[in-house]
């Protein structure tokens, strides 16, 4: 499955990632793995649509960097609670998080997103292909693995470390500009530049 051009997948990953509100679609057609791989989904207290669509027993409180959120309460198998029919029921009001979510971040960084229930979305993330048009679409896919080796080897230098493989290929991404160019800086120089 193509994944477009890895340049504008980058750039469009890296703008949904920092963005108030999230633009643009996943090409997921009618895959739905996401949805049934016991992902926790937090929603911002500010995501009143969303939060007013879902019923008051499959809200949960949670708290996350000292902001209260709330949270999908997962249902029996780890599927959302708000997958009916194989659909999401509040697609046009999904959450934030799922509107961030894009599998194609783990194909991209070669780091899987588990086992168990997510299987299914690791079936996905392997079918994806990008489009390499040019030598510096390329040092940008190398400069994000070289990131994800780096994130891996020097965790312990890093805070926060990066903690599931979610997050570390979110990071990954995030600090590929750090590995696009050859360094000369330590290890502890670029754990620095990284933490936050």
């Amino acid at each position: 499955m193509s994944g477009g051009e890895f340049s504008r997948w980058l750039h469009d990953y890296l703008r949904a990632q920092t963005a108030a509100e999230p633009t643009g679609d996943v090409p997921c057609g009618d895959c739905n793995a996401c949805c049934k791989a016991s992902y926790f989904i937090p929603i911002r207290s500010e995501e009143r649509e969303t939060i007013a669509l879902i019923p008051a027993s499959r809200l949960t409180r949670a708290a996350n960097d000292n902001e209260p959120k709330w949270a999908l309460d997962q249902s029996y198998g780890g599927s959302c609670p708000m997958l009916v029919d194989d659909a999401c029921s509040i697609y046009a009001q999904r959450p934030r998080t799922c509107r961030r979510y894009d599998c194609r971040v783990f194909f991209a960084t070669g780091v899987g997103p588990g086992s168990g229930p997510r299987t299914a979305v690791n079936e996905r993330v392997w079918r994806w292909r990008f489009d390499y048009p040019s030598e510096l679409v390329v040092a940008s896919q190398s400069a994000v693995l070289s990131a994800v080796a780096f994130l891996q080897r020097c965790a312990n230098l890093i805070n926060p470390a990066p903690t599931n493989t979610a997050e570390l290929a979110k990071a990954s991404v995030l600090v590929h500009e750090l590995f696009l160019e050859p360094t000369t800086q330590t290890d502890a120089t670029l754990a620095a530049a990284i933490s936050h």
